[in-house]
């Protein structure tokens, strides 16, 4: 299958994604000291869990498979959770074309609006230390709405 053919159905699948949620996560790469800024694709309360997808594409388009997700059961209402990584009551996966990883280092910490159904958070260092991720999250914020 060509790249060109591959890009293409990958197009068409991230258009036909329904998006759930809206926000935003701001991130900083630690490689480069780049900045982008993510867009939800999907966000959703699953029985007392939140559930978030970020796409690796400015603009929230490109390959469905390549994105941030993350998944925590649901704070206290507007009181901060810290989860330091690795943490078993907080998934985080990072997948893009050359890398898929759960963070074995860094921390998150979300704070959950229950009337407003929107939660945000910040998280620092986050990354894995084997020899073939390269890449790292040195910052980041999010803010989340669920529809």
């Amino acid at each position: 299958m060509s790249k060109s053919y591959e890009e293409k159905v990958s197009q068409e699948k991230s258009k036909s994604y329904k998006r759930s949620g809206t926000g935003e996560l701001d991130v900083i790469y630690v490689e480069h000291g780049d900045s982008h800024r993510y867009d939800v694709r999907l966000a959703e309360d699953r029985q007392g869990r939140l559930h978030v997808e970020f796409a690796l594409f400015e603009g929230g388009g490109g390959p469905t498979n390549r994105f941030i997700g993350i998944a925590v059961g649901k704070p206290e209402p507007t009181r901060p959770q810290k989860f330091e990584f690795p943490d078993d009551s907080a998934y985080f996966l990072y997948q893009s074309a050359t890398e898929e990883w759960q963070p074995n280092q860094g921390w998150m910490t979300i704070t959950w609006d229950e009337q407003k159904k929107r939660f945000e958070g910040v998280l620092g260092e986050v990354g894995n230390d084997m020899p073939q991720n390269t890449t790292k999250l040195f910052w980041g914020k999010f803010d989340v709405t669920i529809d």
